[in-house]
């Protein structure tokens, strides 16, 4: 049995992102990237593309072989706009048509899902539930590449106070954290969790 695992490198460019949503007339944008949450990564600034922004920026992630080949494993992109106060969430990877998840064994797009303003994916740490942001919040049970992943509960229309920006699972996924543009956190019970399996009545500004 080797003493160490054994890892590969993962390398991504971020080359530049189209029509972003126009959170400022000037807007001066960058990108964090991350395959675990603990290690992020960040672009340059972007200060004269606006909307258009280009980095052409390289990563390179160290990633272990079940990353690699496990079904579920994703590179996070988010990005922000400069602002004195605090940097604006604009979004984060998805396309036009909805979000998309890619093979990085193949680099092929092998699952995709309608949901045109979605603003944050998030798998929970066992990788058995995806969380999709947008106007609402989606959950899908996760399985394998060819099997049909099944939309187990979507959670209330934010539309109306302002879509969601983020979701977060709980530990063993036993409820999702989500917040919102209206500056509220919501906590949401997953099916088979009796204890948070509505709205949370006091939502916290965040």
């Amino acid at each position: 049995m080797p003493m160490f695992a054994s890892f590969q490198l993962l390398e991504l460019n971020l080359i530049s992102a189209q029509d972003l949503a126009p959170v400022s007339r000037k807007m001066k944008t960058y990108a964090v990237a991350w395959v675990h949450s603990e290690r992020k990564l960040t672009t340059r600034v972007d200060y004269t593309g606006g909307a258009n922004p280009t980095w052409n920026d390289k990563f390179v992630f160290r990633v272990s072989e079940d990353f690699l080949y496990a079904d579920t494993s994703a590179v996070v992109v988010e990005i922000y706009a400069l602002h004195w106060f605090r940097d604006v969430h604009v979004g984060t990877t998805a396309a036009e048509d909805g979000v998309r998840l890619w093979d990085l064994r193949k680099l092929r797009n092998f699952k995709s899902f309608l949901s045109a303003d979605a603003n944050s994916v998030e798998f929970d740490p066992s990788g058995s539930y995806l969380g999709v942001a947008a106007s609402d919040i989606r959950l899908y049970q996760t399985a394998s590449v060819k099997a049909e992943w099944n939309l187990i509960k979507p959670l209330p229309d934010l539309s109306g106070t302002g879509k969601a920006t983020c979701v977060k699972f709980g530990p063993d996924a036993q409820y999702v954290a989500v917040g919102s543009m209206d500056r509220n956190l919501r906590i949401f019970g997953l099916p088979g969790d009796e204890k948070a399996n509505a709205e949370d009545d006091s939502a916290q500004d965040s």
